[in-house]
């Protein structure tokens, strides 16, 4: 059975962290701890974060749910972020060997897959994450969380379909995604009005080559 998952935070936790980690950045680039100062500090902190707080939160746009942009796992995100440099190094090792010694191994495509998070901020993470990585790019992103990646080989395109990142970006904000590579649904797709006007409008002539 799938897990509830956890779709909303509570706007007032939410406004402490935001003034806290404010707070925090003053005292940090200031140097300065008179009275008075953190004073003024934490009267200009509690102010912007009021005035502010709306904009950093955001909504999954399928639904009325709302997240606050920093509300994270933020042990989970910096094994993410370490993970990610290791793969970024792998990557570049890769990709630089099959540019200057293998070029037959080059073969450019498109590859699709289905990722769909309750957070925006995981969608947004994997697209620039992916492009990150050497060799791959995100070409698209949907609401229904269908991307399109351009991969330079086949091997980077399998990796992509493996969903290891896909699946890392799921355990770091704790959610219980189904993921789902849609070359195997190719026909299914097309045969969803949703499905293949986004298809045609985006990727017109561009899809058969999968």
């Amino acid at each position: 059975m799938k897990k509830e998952r956890k779709l909303k935070s509570n706007n007032f936790i939410n406004w402490i962290q935001f003034t806290v980690l404010l707070l925090v950045l003053w005292l940090v680039l200031s140097g300065i701890f008179e009275f008075k100062f953190i004073a003024f500090g934490a009267g200009t902190c509690l102010l912007i974060s009021i005035i502010c707080l709306n904009k950093l939160t955001i909504s999954n746009g399928k639904s009325e749910h709302e997240f606050f942009i920093l509300h994270l796992n933020w042990p989970r995100m910096i094994v993410y972020f370490l993970w990610l440099t290791v793969e970024i190094v792998k990557a570049a090792l890769y990709i630089s060997g099959v540019i200057l010694f293998n070029r037959k191994k080059l073969n450019p495509q498109i590859v699709w897959f289905k990722a769909e998070y309750d957070n925006p901020v995981a969608r947004v993470l994997l697209a620039n994450s992916i492009t990150i990585t050497p060799g791959t790019i995100t070409v698209d992103l949907s609401n229904e969380g269908v991307y399109a990646v351009h991969a330079l080989t086949d091997e980077l395109a399998e990796g992509i379909r493996d969903m290891g990142m896909q699946k890392k970006i799921a355990w770091a904000f704790g959610e219980d995604v189904e993921f789902s590579n849609l070359k195997l649904e190719y026909d299914e797709m097309l045969a969803k009005p949703k499905h293949a006007k986004l298809l045609k409008k985006r990727f017109k002539g561009r899809v058969n080559t999968l």
